[in-house]
């Protein structure tokens, strides 16, 4: 039985990229496990137009001043600077709505488990195409709030045509709504959060801390047997 990791997140958190990366390092280091990764949606502007806002005004209101917003970002940027993570906010111009990318990778997750059933092992293009978002926004300065930039991203990633008219006409959205319920029911009020195994780590925990937890919760995990892994 694989391990369920949950990586609660908004594509409008930098952190969250920053996480991505750490924990994509720590899978790296436990080598061939049976764990099963899934993105879990989180809105941290609910409120966001549907067209999002210019990303200067959006920030100096929210943090006061674009001076302040300058040097939370110049924070990010050192943090991936250190995990080969790029930052490069002079491209970002406007401040998405996040929701129909949530949508996107909400149907990307359907058939990574519809295929998972079929082919009896597990499928991971939910988190690819997640992970892509969070580059296209925050290394590419996309607007990942656009539709057409989102029909793109998913064609890579192999969401068939008839996927892309069903997000296009609203699919996903209902899923997405109970999702995010579900986070704030649950006690989520930052992301990322990672959770997997009775864990639940609030924050871009460092790739040490996120392998040896893993590591543990995997140990305990049941095998397939029903027996418990020595």
């Amino acid at each position: 039985m694989a391990l369920i990791v949950e990586f609660v997140a908004d594509f409008i958190c930098p952190w969250c990229l920053v996480g991505q990366r750490r924990l994509e390092r720590a899978l790296a280091k436990l080598g061939a496990r049976e764990i099963e990764l899934r993105w879990v949606p989180y809105e941290l502007n609910p409120d966001m137009p549907e067209a999002g806002m210019d990303r200067r005004a959006y920030r100096s209101a929210k943090f006061g001043s674009w001076e302040r917003s300058q040097e939370l970002d110049a924070g990010t940027v050192r943090a991936g600077q250190a995990e080969g993570v790029t930052f490069d906010y002079d491209k970002m111009t406007r401040t998405p709505n996040t929701f129909a990318a949530h949508r996107l990778v909400a149907l990307a997750q359907e058939q990574d488990q519809a295929q998972a059933q079929a082919q009896a092992q597990n499928q991971n293009q939910g988190m690819a195409l997640a992970a892509a978002i969070l580059r296209g926004y925050f290394s590419e300065g996309r607007d990942i709030g656009d539709l057409q930039v989102l029909f793109e991203l998913g064609r890579s990633h192999g969401l068939s045509e008839a996927q892309l008219e069903a997000f296009a006409a609203g699919e996903g959205s209902t899923m997405v709504r109970q999702q995010v319920l579900a986070q704030l029911q649950r006690g989520v009020r930052a992301v990322p959060t990672i959770a997997f195994g009775g864990v639940q780590l609030q924050g871009a925990a460092d790739v040490e801390t996120l392998a040896e937890e893993l590591r543990r919760a995997v140990e305990r995990a049941p095998a397939p047997n029903g027996q418990v892994r020595a």
